[in-house]
């Protein structure tokens, strides 16, 4: 097998799990890295040389060149083409009995969901750090699953989208621009 190329290796330290190193890929890398003391072990591997998705780090949205696993174990990925409408950027995790959605919420947040309940938002931050903002529900207490998880996504496809509109928008601005 060949040896994954990183780019860039950044650390962020979580308020719940202290630091997560996220390990980016490189030019020639086809895999993302999350790896913390206190997380299980989480790795998106993308088979095939040719990124086929410019936006998503990882270098795919086609589900079926993607390979997740937790702790060694393969878990169900599904993912959305990444298109105009922000729904079409959600991925979806089935891992140990659990059912993860994770979706921009804003033009920089994604919030992951676990189990239909809202767990946490997601963003890059000024520096290019993933930031998790775990939810103030009282009776919700963050698991290490789902912060390896939630790293894992906001690392192999970013965070936010912009919206239909905001696109739009922004095209109009580029034609007019031109003239």
């Amino acid at each position: 097998m060949r040896q994954a190329e990183f780019d860039r290796r950044l650390t962020v330290d979580d308020d719940h799990f202290g630091p997560v190193t996220l390990s980016l890929p490189g030019v020639g890398g086809n895999e993302v890295h999350v790896g913390a003391a206190a997380l299980p072990s989480a790795i998106l591997r993308r088979t095939g040389v040719e990124r086929d998705h410019r936006q998503a780090p990882i270098g795919t949205r086609d589900p079926a060149r993607l390979a997740m696993y937790l702790e060694g174990r393969a878990v169900s990925l599904t993912s959305g083409r990444g298109r105009v409408r922000k729904a079409s950027f959600r991925v979806g995790v089935h891992a140990g009995g659990r059912r993860y959605a994770f979706m921009p919420t804003s033009k920089a947040v994604s919030t992951l969901h676990r189990d239909g309940k809202m767990v946490a938002r997601f963003v890059w931050t000024a520096d290019r750090k993933s930031a998790a903002i775990w939810s103030p529900d009282p009776s919700y207490v963050p698991q290490a699953e789902d912060a390896a998880v939630g790293y894992l996504l906001a690392a192999s496809f970013g965070t936010g989208a912009a919206g239909a509109f905001s696109l739009l928008l922004d095209a109009v601005s580029e034609i007019i621009d031109m003239k």
